[in-house]
């Protein structure tokens, strides 16, 4: 019945929506773009935090604002009734049928009746919704300020040019000429292979050269640099101690174990010893030195043939000539004269393989610190050069190559002796006063017979033999 008084009121009450949130938005974003503004152009100082405070400020002034805005302009049915008569002249017959809404009297409902049929017959456009000039000043202000502070957000400055500090120049000195020549004059007049040394002084050389021309620090660090590197990279490829190394230590043999340990540290003198104690291994107790023999071809030899080396290799070659002629020995008679015979003629050339190879360590890594320090790569070690004009420069080594292993033979060298820890003349109930040395090779001889021939549990034997590493003095961790 009503239906032709509830559509105008939808469309009021739609209006009041519209102005209510208009305005709300309108109010908040002006309350919080003047401090936006004021505190841009005012440069101040504000917290890390403002911008959320502001975005928590413009949510609660919106609420507010559209709730109380949207009480005032709900579109009561009184109200609507009032609009209704004074906008579309129908003299407060809408406002009566509104206020008699109750009264079911004859007169009432005729009247209420011709009304509504009259609000039946208009059309819903004849209702204009009423904005004030007020509320599209305070829009068009909420838009300006709106509008400005993303134009100062968005807006940057030209970035400020901070000219990069100028790239420190290089100048040859004498001193570094110096220098460079001495470590030139070093690696030359070593014992490093030939294949190793001449490209390491062909390199050195062309510094020299390069460097006359250089102007940057830059390219000479990065010139330095890429020498360091092709040495290290050349001393990898001619040096195979490592990858002996890491083939032969998957051996179950803890004697082979400890001569791929000397061998990476490229001990020359442990590895002396290792090659001696092979013969007190095979033949500490005759009556077992078969045994052993075929027990260390299975740790040995096999192990070096399975694995991924270059059997022409040198080193590996030395060491697998050595297992094979050992091999060849099995049924032979005198066991114990033909090993020593064997490790006699192959022990010096496998040293000297591996001396040549420390060499070659050595020397490179000497090279590799003194570019490091004449190039100021690293810190050089504190000297007492102040106030002599070079406390700047690295101490450059005198041109005498550095030393292999310098002392390692003395008092044994090229005797073919074990080193043991000492020298002390000990009693023996059998040959009375003896050596040291000898009397443990006797017994751990003897215990080797006894582990071969089941006397003793297996379970004892990595045991014993840690403890006789360390009596012989060649044990170290790998």
């Amino acid at each position: 019945m009503k239906e032709s008084f509830n559509k105008f009121r939808k469309k009021m009450l739609f209006e009041a929506l519209i102005k209510s949130s208009l305005i709300g938005l309108s109010v908040a974003l002006i309350v919080v773009t003047i401090p936006k503004l004021i505190v841009h152009f005012g440069k101040i100082n504000i917290s890390e935090f403002f911008d959320l405070i502001l975005l928590l400020l413009f949510n609660v002034i919106f609420i507010l604002v559209f709730g109380l805005l949207f009480l005032i302009t709900f579109p009561k049915e009184l109200k609507v009734a009032k609009r209704l008569d004074k906008d579309l002249g129908l003299n407060q017959k809408v406002q009566t049928m509104i206020e008699f809404e109750h009264d079911d009297s004859t007169i009432v409902n005729l009247q209420r009746e011709d009304t509504l049929n009259i609000l039946s017959n208009i059309s819903l456009k004849k209702l204009g919704m009423k904005f004030s000039v007020f509320f599209f000043v305070l829009i068009g202000l909420a838009c300006a300020l709106g509008i400005t502070v993303a134009a100062v957000e968005v807006y940057e400055k030209p970035p400020v040019v901070t000219p990069e500090p100028e790239e420190p120049k290089y100048d040859l000195d004498n001193w570094t000429v110096r220098a460079l020549l001495d470590l030139i004059e070093v690696v030359e007049t070593s014992n490093v292979e030939k294949d190793l040394k001449d490209p390491v002084v062909n390199n050195l050389k062309e510094l020299l050269n390069s460097l006359e021309t250089v102007e940057l620090e830059s390219e000479m660090k990065k010139l330095v640099t890429e020498i360091i590197a092709d040495s290290l990279l050349r001393l990898d490829l001619i040096n195979s101690n490592n990858e002996v190394f890491n083939e032969i230590k998957s051996s179950s043999s803890s004697l082979v174990k400890d001569i791929a340990v000397q061998i990476n540290a490229l001990n020359v003198s442990n590895v002396n010893n290792c090659i001696e104690n092979i013969y007190v291994y095979l033949c500490g107790d005759p009556t077992t030195t078969s045994g052993a023999l075929l027990e260390f071809d299975n740790d040995f030899r096999t192990v070096i043939v399975n694995s991924k080396l270059n059997k022409e290799e040198r080193l590996t070659k030395a060491l697998l000539d050595f297992a094979n002629e050992l091999k060849s020995l099995e049924g032979q008679n005198n066991l114990s004269e033909a090993v020593e015979v064997v490790i006699k003629k192959h022990k010096e050339n496998i040293l000297n393989i591996l001396r040549i190879q420390a060499e070659n360590k050595l020397v490179i890594e000497y090279v590799v610190s003194q570019l490091e320090i004449i190039f100021g790569l690293k810190e050089p070690e504190i000297n007492d050069n102040e106030g002599d004009g070079t406390e700047n420069k690295g101490q450059i080594n005198e041109t005498e190559p550095p030393k292999v292993n310098e002392g390692e033979f003395e008092g044994g060298y090229g005797t073919g002796e074990v080193l043991f820890g000492s020298d002390d003349i000990i009693f023996d109930i059998e040959k009375g006063s003896v050596e040291y040395g000898e009397v443990i090779s006797k017994y751990y001889g003897t215990l080797i017979g006894m582990f071969n021939d089941g006397t003793l549990p297996e379970e004892y034997k990595e045991l014993f033999d840690k403890y006789f590493d360390g009596l012989f003095g060649f044990y170290e961790e790998e």
